[in-house]
């Protein structure tokens, strides 16, 4: 009988301990960093966002603590401490990047030659974008605009800055606040594809919606 109650006793453990360890896998990715899409400032980008239905919002999965006995000690919100992040300039490079996984849409908005007003298409794309925003009210988004190689650098600079700035106003109008935006111009200087044709030209008349 001693002897029944000792195994029993062993197998509850054993199952005890299989609950509440995690997989080797899945431990090794939580301290490696390994499949992680993004980072936030004090958890060395141990998390990965989770895009979801607007509906739904973007959500990203907790951050499990383990002890030394495998036993779970706590989880921890990824955005812990990052509350305020609405309150900080969206063109701090210092911000990391949030990217979605899976996103409707890319998050640029392209423009007719010499041109800075925003079409049709470029309005869905902001709009998915404005809902993406307005689910988190954590999230900012840096707007920086961009033009082929055609025009002086001046020229350029200024022409980026109203294709910046008329996403910006575009944002505003779908119930953004101002406060969560930035604009910024790269001219000509940071062309997507490099070539010296019309189809080069085009993707690179353009701003890209960069959230943080």
């Amino acid at each position: 009988m001693k002897t029944l109650s000792k195994l029993a006793v062993a197998v509850l453990a054993a199952s005890l301990a299989a609950c509440s360890t995690p997989p080797q896998k899945e431990m090794d990715a939580i301290l490696d960093g390994d499949s992680m899409q993004d980072t936030a400032p004090g958890l060395d980008g141990r998390y990965q966002i989770q895009q979801q239905d607007l509906d739904g919002g973007a959500t990203m999965t907790p951050v499990e603590v383990y002890g030394p006995d495998g036993q779970l000690l706590t989880t921890i919100d990824p955005l812990d401490g990052m509350q305020n992040i609405g309150d900080s300039d969206p063109l701090d490079p210092r911000l990391p990047e949030y990217k979605l996984l899976n996103a409707l849409h890319e998050n640029v908005v392209y423009f007719g030659y010499d041109q800075y007003s925003v079409d049709e298409k470029g309005m869905e794309v902001l709009r998915y974008y404005a809902d993406v925003l307005a689910q988190d009210p954590r999230r900012i988004a840096a707007l920086y605009g961009h033009t082929d190689e055609r025009g002086s650098p001046e020229y350029n600079l200024a022409l980026g800055e109203k294709r910046a700035k008329a996403v910006f106003d575009a944002l505003v109008v779908l119930g953004i606040d101002p406060k969560r935006l930035g604009v910024s111009s790269m001219g000509e200087e940071e062309p997507a594809v490099f070539g010296s044709n019309e189809s080069v030209y085009a993707k690179n008349r353009r701003v890209e919606i960069i959230l943080k």
